[in-house]
């Protein structure tokens, strides 16, 4: 049975919490999906701190008082910096939260990662689109119940979880101060007037097939090779890097309530597509509030080269899933902030049927 490597990290060490910050981290941006209130005694940890221009990590003394709830967390889509801030007291009984990884966007935007883990068997998902909010709210709420619920604890004993909440910082930051439907990133093009990538036409697999656009102004916008972006090649080859241990691979994107299955540049079918597609069906089935859908991405959707989930199941990922939460179309990109405890927590439940998928899976 294949194991991954202890953590790097020790509880001791992040037992504080690992906090983002902005520049000189006067101001703390903690998340509040933890919901926790941290005393002045407890403001020494471990600091990364994030800055909206660039990066830099250190730990640093932290002043002040964080006062976070999950009632405000649930409240609002979060930007960046929040969205990405972690604030965890770990009780024992619960993993690490370690092996933090990371890289920078176009616009030097930290792309950040965690593992949530003991000894186990890789799982991974993220979200991609700027305009869809929902995805890395569905993201986050993960990390807090499983680093938080001592109930979940059978989901990580044998998987080990990556979790990326924001795959785009760029475009997502973007799209909440200036342009709510902005969808790609926002690199530099040959347009003078038009910026960013469809980073999910921008994978190696079939990358320039069909559903893709060389114009640089387009939604689709292919980029001018595979990984051409820095979020989409820093992803790659975090995910080449572990590509044996990872079993399962999940990307979380909105709206049409659709669990797809590759592939995508065409109307064509992996070899285990009936395996993929019971294990998909299973999972749903878990949802209380809402329908999805389970099928061919090409067929359900639209032929759309070069996407993540593609290019996953190309390098050897045994389960490879693009999801496209909640709604059908109602609000679509739009959909209130009210609605992101009811689609996590289904989410979630669809969770614990992948889980035990890969904690079974022979190496």
């Amino acid at each position: 049975m294949a194991t991954t490597t202890k953590p790097q990290i020790s509880l001791d060490t992040i037992l504080r919490g690992i906090f983002f910050g902005l520049k000189d981290c006067a101001n703390i941006i903690a998340s509040p999906i933890w919901g926790y209130l941290c005393d002045r005694q407890n403001l020494a940890v471990v600091g990364i701190a994030l800055e909206l221009s660039g990066v830099a990590f250190a730990s640093q003394e932290l002043s002040g008082v964080v006062d976070a709830t999950r009632e405000a967390f649930h409240a609002g889509y979060s930007n960046n910096p929040s969205t990405h801030g972690l604030v965890a007291t770990s009780p024992p009984v619960l993993p690490v939260v370690a092996d933090i990884w990371s890289s920078l966007s176009s616009a030097r935007r930290i792309l950040s990662g965690a593992q949530i883990c003991y000894y186990c068997r890789s799982y991974r998902f993220l979200g991609i689109h700027a305009r869809e909010w929902i995805s890395p709210a569905v993201a986050t709420y993960i990390i807090q119940q499983l680093v938080e619920v001592p109930a979940n604890s059978k989901m990580f004993f044998y998987v080990d979880w990556y979790i990326m909440p924001v795959m785009n910082p760029d475009g997502y930051e973007y799209a909440h101060v200036y342009n709510r439907l902005w969808r790609n990133t926002r690199s530099m093009t040959s347009s003078l007037s038009c910026r960013g990538v469809d980073p999910n036409q921008n994978s190696g697999f079939k990358w320039g097939g069909l559903g893709t656009s060389k114009i640089p102004c387009s939604n689709i916008y292919k980029g001018t090779k595979a990984f051409s972006e820095p979020e989409t090649l820093a992803t790659s080859n975090f995910i080449l890097g572990k590509a044996n241990e990872i079993k399962l691979y999940l990307t979380l994107h909105s709206y049409g309530q659709s669990a797809l299955i590759p592939w995508g540049y065409d109307v064509a079918y992996p070899n285990n597509y009936n395996d993929m597609l019971a294990l998909a069906k299973n999972a749903v089935s878990k949802f209380i509030k809402y329908k999805f859908w389970v099928g061919n991405l090409a067929t359900l959707y639209y032929r759309a080269a070069g996407g993540s989930g593609d290019w996953a199941k190309s390098i050897g990922i045994k389960y490879s899933y693009t999801f496209e939460l909640a709604d059908t179309g109602t609000y679509g990109f739009l959909l209130s902030a009210s609605n992101i405890l009811p689609v996590a927590q289904d989410f979630f439940l669809a969770l614990g049927v992948f889980a035990t998928k890969v904690a079974t899976m022979k190496i």
